[in-house]
């Protein structure tokens, strides 16, 4: 066990570089004064040497409070989203809201400023949730008398016109058109005649063309079972994402955008690293992951990005959006570059410029 002294003394001059024959001498001496094990003192100046600087420690010790500041900033608005009594904004945040508190729970533990305002996150949350579901019982009570009511409406009103009136077909609905449309692309024998089917065809034939002279043409037509739809706002369009399709809305019907379905991208991560410093698109699943203490986007294959400014608009929404963990994954659109790699951490590592989308599709 080195004494707190020596141990300081030899942090304070050793840190990141090689210590003079006068430091030497003095730990040389402190070594006999306090009796310290003399082996055991000059493997860890050998440490210190080899570390980072004591600019480089006091530097990071600013970088992590200044993300728990913005974390804990973070929190305080969440906590306000809860306590503001907008219950489809809490049923929008909740997932993030549970990632966060998970985060907290795990990352900041023995932080009791952040423990406290967790603890009145969670409190808040029971009762949000108890909102929540007496506001969905009610939507949903109030949907079936409508039902209900219209049933008896149509009733009444085909038995008193039953003999003059004509019954016209049914419209299709937003999702048979879905349906009916996935059905045709899939359908197709060829990927040139899923063309007709595929927004911005003309720019999308080069693209395909290329992947299907690396990967073999296949398709699957039964497409009915286990169906979730889901629809969000886009950046100009609404998109809905049917299972793993993603199909936009144009004025032109419903088109399928085969880069998002595809999770194409034209440049793998592996390729990027013979153009250092250029800029690519770049669709994947990502999540946050710690990397010896050093926070980033985890892109797979050994692979990880970071934002240069850790104070900057894309790093907070990042932050907002991943989850930390393998526990989960969220789907993005990003604009990254290849930084170098790391023999330190045996990392490929990227710098993340832009968020193009917050899902896979570009429109």
């Amino acid at each position: 066990m080195i004494p707190e002294e020596l141990r300081n003394f030899i942090e304070q001059n050793c840190s990141g570089k090689d210590p003079s024959d006068l430091i030497m001498e003095v730990i040389g001496k402190k070594i006999e004064q306090l009796g310290a094990d003399a082996d055991e003192v000059l493997a860890f100046v050998e440490e210190c040497t080899k570390g980072p600087t004591l600019e480089q420690k006091a530097a990071e010790i600013e970088r992590k409070e200044n993300e728990r500041l913005a974390f804990i900033e973070h929190l305080e608005k969440r906590l306000a989203e809860v306590k503001s009594d907008d219950l489809d904004l809490y049923n929008t945040i909740k997932l993030d809201l549970e990632a966060d508190i998970k985060k907290a729970r795990s990352v900041y533990s023995s932080d009791s400023q952040v423990h406290k305002i967790v603890s009145a996150l969670e409190e808040e949350k029971v009762i949000a949730d108890e909102k929540l579901f007496k506001h969905k019982r009610n939507k949903k009570i109030l949907r079936y008398a409508l039902i209900l009511l219209f049933i008896a409406l149509f009733i009444g009103g085909y038995s008193l016109f039953s003999g003059k009136m004509t019954i016209s077909a049914k419209p299709q609905t937003t999702n048979d058109s879905l349906m009916d449309l996935r059905q045709k692309f899939y359908s197709c024998k060829t990927w040139e005649d899923q063309l007709q089917y595929v927004i911005e065809p003309e720019r999308v034939r080069p693209l395909m063309e290329a992947y299907y002279k690396k990967e073999t043409y296949s398709s699957t037509v039964n497409l009915d079972n286990d169906v979730n739809i889901k629809r969000f706002q886009g950046k100009n369009h609404v998109i809905y994402k049917v299972n793993r399709n993603y199909i936009v809305q144009t004025d032109d019907g419903y088109k399928i955008d085969w880069e998002a379905t595809m999770e194409f991208n034209p440049v793998s991560l592996l390729e990027m690293r013979n153009y250092p410093k250029k800029e690519f698109e770049y669709r994947g699943d990502f999540w946050q992951k710690n990397i010896g203490n050093f926070n980033c986007i985890y892109l797979g294959n050994q692979s990880c990005a970071y934002v240069v400014n850790q104070n900057s608009l894309i790093a907070k929404r990042l932050n907002e959006l991943l989850p930390y963990g393998e526990g989960g994954s969220k789907e993005l659109f990003l604009k990254i570059k290849y930084n170098g790699y790391s023999d330190i951490n045996d990392y490929y590592w990227y710098h993340i410029t832009e968020i193009i989308s917050e899902n896979y599709s570009k429109y």
